[in-house]
């Protein structure tokens, strides 16, 4: 099979991302003297500079491309449905999803509260125009499946000349 331009772009990606955590990594090393350790600086793609940013992680998807329609699966491992946005415009597809979650434990003596928070975000382009009318998603089992029917190309037509 192939390889299409979607795979260069992963591959490039993931390249890009080595890099950084190489340097991170060094520049830890360099400035740390048993201080105080620095964040690391991609969660997904956000550059961590927030809180809110190191909390964020990009869903692993797989598209598959097929005569009518595009296919879409994304994980989102402890998300539930309701808290799950997809929206499609200007031929992209956008999912976030976020999970909050509190604990807290009360005993003689002791309080023990725990938060948590994730984000899920992704972006990214489509490999060809869909009816955003017709895109229907389904979740289950933290899994997102997500069909987006591509846009009909009108045919020409055959102009006799008289």
């Amino acid at each position: 099979m192939p390889r299409d331009w979607w795979d260069d772009w992963d591959e490039a990606r993931r390249r890009m991302e080595k890099e950084f955590r190489r340097m991170h990594d060094e520049m830890e090393r360099v400035f740390s003297f048993g201080v105080r350790r620095l964040p690391p600086p991609f969660v997904g793609k956000a550059l961590a500079t927030t809180e809110k940013a190191l909390a964020t992680a990009e869903p692993s998807i797989d598209l598959i491309d097929q005569e009518n329609e595009l296919i879409i699966t994304a994980d989102l491992p402890g998300i539930e449905k309701g808290d799950v946005n997809i929206s499609v415009r200007d031929n992209q597809l956008e999912i976030s999803a976020e999970m909050k979650e509190e604990s807290k434990e009360k005993r003689e003596g002791y309080l023990r509260r725990e938060r948590t928070y994730s984000q899920y975000y992704r972006k990214l382009s489509l490999p060809a125009e869909v009816n955003e009318e017709k895109v229907k998603a389904t979740f289950k089992n933290g899994v997102l499946e997500i069909t987006l029917p591509k846009k009909q190309v009108k045919k020409g037509k055959k102009v006799k000349i008289d």
